[in-house]
């Protein structure tokens, strides 16, 4: 996600978005397997936000995809406004 589209608050000096990352693994007939939530926090001085703001946020989380997985269903949340970003991502017959 594009630094300039999350919305932080200002806390202590510091520019602060609660992101929640959630990941479901689905069947071919879209019937879900599995699925992980994860919130993290990404803080950081208005300088560092600064030279990183032409970049693209990049939050990791393991997951264990499991056997029949062919779509990837990942979504980013930001707890700040509700803004909320998805993409559905097919899954080729490495991942099976």
């Amino acid at each position: 996600m594009p630094y300039r589209k999350i919305w932080f608050k200002e806390e202590a000096g510091r520019l602060t978005a609660v992101l929640t990352l959630s990941v479901a693994a689905l069947d071919a007939k879209d019937a879900k397997l599995w699925e992980s939530s994860v919130e993290k926090t990404a803080s950081f001085t208005p300088d560092e936000l600064v030279r990183m703001s032409r970049g693209d946020l990049v939050l990791e989380a393991p997951l264990a995809l499991p056997e029949g997985a062919a779509i990837l269903e990942v979504a980013l949340t930001n707890a700040g406004d509700g803004a909320k970003v998805s993409k559905r991502v097919p899954l080729g017959k490495k991942w099976k």
